[in-house]
C-alpha cells in the first residue's frame, strides 16, 4: 500500500534527523514547512522526469475540418509518436516547431502528399490545443497518448494536482518520492547530500526501466516488417 504524504514526510524527517510532525498540511512549525516543501518538489520533479504508467491516457476527438482541437482536462504532455489518424489509418507527423509550422502554413509550397501536421499551440484564453494542418476531413477519429497532470490521490479516491491533505498519495512511486524528499531537505538544512541524491538518482533509474517493460529486441533484418507474427523464434536455416 502506498504511503500517505505524512509518512513520506515522518520518514524522510528520521532519515535527516529532524523531528517528526503530526501534520504538515497548514501546519505552519518550519520543519513541517520545509517536510512538506520537499516532498511537493521531489513529487512535481518526479511526475516530469518520466511517462509513468499510471499516469498515461488516451485520447480521442472527431474532427469536424477545423484546424485546432481543445486537449483533454488535466493534460500534462503529450506521449511523443502516439498520434494517429485511425480513420485514414496514418500517424500525425509532428509535433512542428513554430518555425516549422510557419513554413508549411505561409510557405508557397505547403504540404504535398498524405501527411496531416500537428503542433500543440495555444489559443488566446491561453489552452493549450492542438493544430492540425492541413483541416483534415469532418469526423476523423484522431488519437494520441498524454501524460495526466494529477499526480496525487485523496483519501477518498479521487486525483488531483497538488497536495490537499496529510492523508493523500501520489499515484507515482512513493518510494521515488521519499527518496527525492530526503535529498532536498539536506539541502534546504545545508548538509552534503551527494550520496542520497546519488541514490535517488539510482533508484528512479531502477524504477523507470520496470515501470512499463521494454519491447523485446529485434534482431530480424531491416526490411522485415515489425507486424510480422510469421517469423519463427527458433530454428533459423532448418
Amino acid at each position: 500500500m502506498s504511503s500517505t504524504v505524512l509518512q513520506i514526510g515522518n520518514t524522510a524527517a528520521d532519515t535527516v534527523g529532524l523531528p517528526r510532525q503530526a501534520t504538515l498540511v497548514g501546519n505552519s512549525n518550519q520543519n513541517a514547512v520545509k517536510i512538506l516543501r520537499a516532498i511537493t518538489a521531489a513529487g512535481r520533479d518526479a511526475h516530469r522526469d518520466f511517462e509513468w504508467a499510471q499516469l498515461k491516457r488516451e485520447h480521442t476527438f472527431a474532427t469536424d475540418a477545423s484546424s485546432s482541437y481543445a486537449m483533454p482536462t488535466y493534460y500534462d504532455r503529450m506521449i511523443l509518436g502516439t498520434a494517429w489518424d485511425r480513420t485514414q489509418y496514418r500517424p500525425l507527423v509532428g509535433p512542428l516547431s513554430s518555425s516549422k509550422w510557419q513554413e508549411y502554413e505561409s510557405g508557397a509550397i505547403g504540404v504535398t502528399g498524405l501527411s496531416t501536421l500537428f503542433r500543440i499551440y495555444s489559443n488566446s484564453d491561453g489552452d493549450k490545443v492542438i493544430e492540425i494542418y492541413p483541416s483534415t476531413d469532418t469526423g476523423n477519429t484522431l488519437a494520441f497518448e498524454y501524460i495526466d497532470s494529477r499526480r496525487l490521490i485523496s483519501s477518498s479516491g479521487d486525483l488531483q494536482e497538488d497536495i490537499v491533505a496529510d492523508t493523500d498519495v501520489f499515484v507515482i512511486d512513493d518510494e521515488v518520492v521519499e527518496a527525492g524528499t530526503v535529498w532536498r531537505l539536506l539541502r534546504m538544512l545545508g548538509l552534503n547530500y551527494d550520496d542520497e541524491k546519488l541514490e535517488y538518482v539510482k533508484l528512479i533509474d531502477e524504477r523507470r526501466a520496470n515501470d512499463s517493460g521494454a519491447p523485446v529486441l529485434d534482431l530480424r533484418l531491416s526490411g522485415g516488417s515489425s507486424f510480422d507474427p510469421h517469423v519463427p523464434s527458433t530454428g533459423y536455416g532448418s
